[in-house]
């Protein structure tokens, strides 16, 4: 997604807000040199706190249960 959207902009333009498992993204496309971008980006990575965490984990074995019961 992240190289989709920094591919589809033109030079000086802002993306809108990108997600992939790394987190949050806002992409600058600079310029554009022959087949190269150059880009800038800001990265925002949430915080999950360990009841978060706790939770995630408690759901994830939840499925993997249901998946080997046939579900």
């Amino acid at each position: 997604e992240f190289e989709r959207v920094a591919y589809s902009l033109r030079p000086g333009e802002v993306s809108g807000i990108v997600e992939t498992s790394f987190g949050f993204h806002i992409i600058k496309l600079d310029k554009i040199r022959g087949p190269e971008r150059q880009a800038r980006h800001i990265l925002i990575q949430p915080e999950l706190t360990d009841a978060d965490r706790t939770r995630t984990e408690e759901r994830a074995r939840e499925v993997a249960e249901a998946l080997r019961g046939g579900a």
